[in-house]
């Protein structure tokens, strides 16, 4: 590898730059800096892992695009709080009877639907599955960790300030919040499997 590095590392470089200058901006004078502060927990984690792991663990740049995709629409709900982001509110605004901001909901999805090309990629690169299971291990992949994030969610109640662990689960009065935003992430999960059809994007 020459000095300037291989173009894959370039595009890596240039993605986690643009990521940094986003987060940077959202990060100033959110609405609730300790809710900011704990939705951020698993991203700063996330975004140090790939860091760490990219000289064994490479994955494509259109995979690693739609991570940072992913990571910037929780920033934008990390920023307003995921109960006040202007844009649910401007989806609910047409119905009136739509009480709850659904912003949350779409990131749920939205972690199925773009978190999967690089599980897919991660299991071909460590654990190549065959016939069935390279579509249903993505997705149970996918439906492990949401579980485990729904779980850390609980725990913040347990961990943080009361009132902030509150806000921070914005459930919105729906007691059924956890289980929607997992079958929602599992959901994203199997239309994402559906069109790879279970390939990695260099192997398409």
């Amino acid at each position: 590898m020459g000095s300037q590095g291989s173009p894959d590392d370039r595009n890596a470089l240039r993605l986690l730059i643009a990521f940094g200058v986003i987060w940077i901006g959202l990060a100033i004078a959110p609405f609730d800096r300790a809710v900011w502060a704990l939705e951020h927990g698993l991203t700063v984690l996330a975004v140090g892992l790939l860091a760490l792991t990219r000289s064994r663990l490479r994955f494509s740049d259109p995979a690693l695009a739609l991570i940072a995709l992913f990571l910037v629409l929780h920033a934008i709900g990390a920023h307003f709080t995921y109960a006040r982001v202007p844009i649910g509110e401007w989806l609910t605004a047409p119905f009136p009877q739509w009480s709850r901001n659904p912003y949350d909901r779409c990131v749920h999805l939205a972690y199925g639907l773009l978190v999967t090309p690089a599980v897919i990629e991660l299991l071909a690169e460590r654990a190549p599955p065959r016939r069935a299971w390279r579509f249903l291990l993505p997705v149970l992949f996918v439906a492990g960790t949401a579980a485990i994030y729904e779980v850390l969610e609980a725990l913040a109640l347990e961990w943080v300030d009361a009132s902030a662990g509150e806000r921070f689960l914005a459930t919105q009065g729906d007691h059924w919040d956890a289980q929607w935003d997992l079958a929602l992430a599992i959901l994203g999960s199997i239309v994402t499997v559906a069109w790879m059809r279970g390939r990695p994007f260099a192997a398409r």
